[in-house]
């Protein structure tokens, strides 16, 4: 059997995690993503019902297809961003940590290069992955918005290169989730497995390290998620939505409050599914 090298063992890890929560997650994404893209309209009360009754507004096999509607996309994103995030951050944190004096600068700088590297490398997929769950698979629906392939064409076609970078801007800036929560769950777990002889997380322990520090970082950065989001939007295309714009229109339809328009769904989201990621992460990588 190949032993393979730290970095690689990162990769392989991150890969797998993040191949695992995104088929466990996914209608859980789809609900939220179609909340945040509503953040420009007025508030309505019953939100998350309207958005789920639609999606499941199909008959028979339909509704279950339907949520699950953009899983090869998210299934292909998650993998890839993950594998790429701990590849860089694993690499980073020892190049770093000798050149700082608290480990928690080194896990916070790891956490913001690896966030911005990976946010570059992978923001097509996710641009392809908004306009593909944006929309339901129904008789009728426009076949270029059905799958990654022709979703993929027809964004260079019609947008050329710099469409597949569109929400890089708050995509970058939210880079500090990644920071934050890194900074978080490594001084967390720096300080549970200090005096340990074994250097292996217990599941429960990786769990409530997870929670505390995925919800600190969501709520920290969240409306830079939901900027990104409407930004990569077909709606985007024909309108003005620069991040003054988006400020002005989520505020001026729903007050302040609107900026977090869809938080509850990312959480409910998010922190299982970064559980699930870490659990399969931290097993895998001592596996390997």
């Amino acid at each position: 059997m190949v032993e393979l090298s730290p970095t690689g063992k990162e990769v392989v890890a991150g890969l797998s995690a993040g191949a695992v929560t995104s088929l466990a997650v996914h209608p859980l994404d789809l609900v939220k993503l179609r909340v945040q893209l509503r953040a420009t309209k007025g508030a309505r009360a019953g939100e998350y019902w309207a958005v789920l009754r639609g999606i499941l507004g199909g008959e028979g096999a339909l509704k279950f297809r339907q949520l699950y509607r953009g899983l090869p996309i998210n299934l292909l994103g998650n993998s890839v961003a993950w594998a790429l995030y701990f590849g860089i951050y694993g690499s980073l944190r020892d190049v770093v940590a000798p050149m700082v004096k608290s480990p928690s600068w080194a896990y916070l700088m790891a956490g913001g290069i690896s966030g911005v590297a990976t946010s570059v490398l992978t923001n097509p997929i996710w641009v392809v992955k908004t306009r593909i769950m944006a929309v339901d698979r129904v008789p009728g629906a426009p076949a270029s918005d059905r799958s990654m392939g022709p979703a993929f064409l027809r964004l260079l076609r019609e947008e050329g290169v710099p469409g597949l970078y569109r929400g890089m801007l708050p995509a970058v800036l939210g880079v500090g989730h990644g920071a934050v929560y890194f900074l978080f769950y490594d001084t967390l777990r720096e300080r549970i497995l200090r005096d340990r002889e074994s250097k292996k997380l217990r599941n429960s322990e990786t769990v409530l390290m997870t929670a505390v520090s995925k919800m600190v970082a969501v709520t920290a950065v969240y409306p830079l998620q939901l900027f990104k989001a409407n930004q990569q939007s077909r709606a985007a295309v024909e309108g003005d939505y620069s991040l003054r714009s988006l400020v002005r229109k989520v505020v001026g339809n729903r007050g302040v409050r609107g900026l977090y328009t869809g938080l509850l769904a990312n959480l409910v989201k998010a922190v299982p599914s970064t559980c699930i990621t870490f659990c399969v992460y931290e097993n895998l990588k001592y596996s390997l």
